[in-house]
This record gives C-alpha cells, structure tokens and sequence, in this order.
C-alpha cells in the first residue's frame, strides 16, 4: 500500500514504485539460519547469516530463483561487501573477529585475534574497513582497515558499539563518524540514535536507521542532519537495514517484518504487518527488493526469513550446494 503525506498529491506515489508490485514473504523457514546480509556479485546474490549461538556461518548464494545453501564457516556471519562484478571477488565478516576474503572466488581466512563482534565490513578498491565491537562486554566499539595485504587497527575503544561502514561513513550505538585520512570526525545526529546501518546516494545524501523501542531514520544534506518519521501505518519498531543508489527510493526494514521505501515524499509498505519475525537487511535483486532476516531474538534454533516487494509470483527454491 501507498500512504501519501500530507499535502501530497498523486503524482508523488508514482515514484519509484511499479504498478502492481506487492509485499510478501518467500521463505520463512531457512535452515541454513537467520540472513543477516546480502551482496550482488554481477548476476549471482549472497546472503549470509547462520545460528547466533555462532555454532555455524552460512551462506546462500545462486540467481533467478535457484539457490544454494551451504555453511562456510564455525560462527554466524553478519556482513558481506565486494566490488560487484562477478569477479569473486567479496569480503564477508561476523562473530569472533572472523573475516572471509574470496579473490576471484578463492576464499582465505583472514581473521583478527580478537573475541569482538565484526558487524560492518566495506570493500573500496584496495582498501578495506571492518567495524564491530562487544555490545555484551565492554561496549565498545573498532574500525580495522586492510591496506598493503595486512589488516591494521585504524581506531579502538571508541565509547560504543560500531554496526556498519558505507564509503567514508560509520555508524554505531550512539555514534557517526567520518572517516579522514588521519582518523575519525565525531558527526553524531542530535540525540545520538542508536544506528545500525548506513548508506546513501551521495556524500550530501546520506542515510542512517536504527533505534530504541521506536524506529529511527536521519539523514545528512551535507551540512547538518535531519530525522525523518516513517509512517506509523507501516509500523514504528526499530529497523536494521537500509539500501539506496542515485536515483532510488530509500528502502528500511527492521523488526516485526518491516518492509518499505521513501521516495522523498510518501511512504510505501505492506497492508498488514508481514511476519512476526525480524528482518536485518534491504537489497535488490533484478527488478525485486529481498529483505532479509529471521528469528533475530533467538540464541538458538535460528531460521531464516526472506521478503520480497516485486510484481507477480517468486518461487523461490533453496538446496543444499552439495545435492547439486
């Protein structure tokens, strides 16, 4: 459904939302266990996740609506980042400090002696920039770059829990940062929201969500940040994931199946709540939005849950890597 702001009229719902195009879930009980994130590599997705008693990381990986699951590494994965091209070439982080780098599909561990959380993870060129942090420790928060074939600690103990990276951006608990040749620039919104992730269609058009009991979106016009509302009919829990480009609406998603786009004036979202389970992540996939997620809330028996906002109906079929 499309619900117009005030003083809207209609050609503002006509932006970026194909006629006919619906919410809807796909898969709501994925063994390979709660998605957490997804990356386009050319024509073929990633996602990845696993069990948050980091007993297994998984990833799911195909095209159209053929997949194939397989566990990759002892502990959950959390992000993914390459350069997009069907070069497999990828960075994908998570739990433990673990870090899996594929170049040109061949994948080494490169993971840091350290007990933190990597939750973020951004692939520029030939650098690379991984945050994470304790939330259940110490609170605080890392951001560890790769440059000259070595990982080195770019900054520590900053006073909270960082989530995600996007180009020369941070976001955390309470916390942004820009990243500057010699270390970070404190650019925390007014209140210091709880942002979980960032991303924008430019340096002067930035996006950040999160939030505590409610939902959370800012935005950065290049000088100063703003908060944005989302419509309370497509629900106020706090979201996880947000996706944009040039030209694109923002897409959030969050807890209590979240699913909707912004397009600068109205708000797009299922008629109903879509599932009671949470979603993590927004990203295309063709001409389809995929948000991805599962029982986030759960420490053990985790499954994943996939949703989709695109026209017609998606069969989407998930195997194990090896029947194949």
């Amino acid at each position: 459904m499309i619900r117009l702001l005030p003083g809207l009229g209609l050609a503002a719902i006509l932006v970026g939302c194909p006629t006919g195009a619906e919410f809807s879930v796909i898969t709501d009980a994925e063994p390979a266990g709660v998605l957490l994130s997804a990356h386009s590599d050319g024509d073929a997705l990633m996602l990845v996740g696993g069990q948050l008693d980091n007993t297994a990381g998984s990833m799911i990986r195909g095209t159209g609506d053929s997949w194939c699951r397989e566990t990759v590494a002892d502990r959950a994965l959390w992000w993914i980042h390459g350069d997009g091209e069907g070069s497999g070439n990828w960075t994908a982080v998570g739990a433990g400090g673990l870090i899996l780098r594929s170049v040109g599909g061949t994948v080494t561990d490169e993971s840091l002696p350290i007990d933190d959380t990597l939750y973020g993870v951004w692939v520029d060129g030939d650098t690379e920039w991984v945050v994470g942090g304790d939330p259940f420790g110490d609170g605080l928060g890392q951001v560890w770059r790769r440059t000259g074939g070595a990982w080195e600690e770019f900054a520590a103990d900053l006073p909270g829990v960082l989530f995600k990276v996007w180009e020369g951006w941070i976001v955390g608990n309470g916390l942004a940062y820009r990243i500057e040749d010699d270390g970070l620039t404190d650019v925390t919104p007014p209140g210091a929201p709880n942002l979980r992730t960032v991303r924008g269609r430019s340096d002067d058009d930035v996006w950040a969500v999160g939030g505590d009991g409610n939902a959370a979106i800012v935005h950065w016009d290049g000088m100063a940040w703003s908060d944005v509302q989302i419509d309370p009919y497509c629900g106020d829990r706090p979201l996880n994931g947000v996706w944009t480009a040039p030209g694109e609406p923002v897409w959030v998603t969050g807890f209590n199946g979240v699913m909707a786009s912004f397009d600068g004036d109205s708000w797009t979202c299922a008629d109903s709540v879509s599932s009671l389970e949470h979603y993590h992540a927004v990203w295309p996939d063709g001409d389809d939005m995929l948000f991805v997620g599962g029982n986030l809330t759960r420490q053990v028996d985790n499954v994943g849950h996939i949703g989709r906002y695109g026209l017609g109906a998606r069969d989407l079929v998930i195997d194990d890597c090896g029947s194949r």
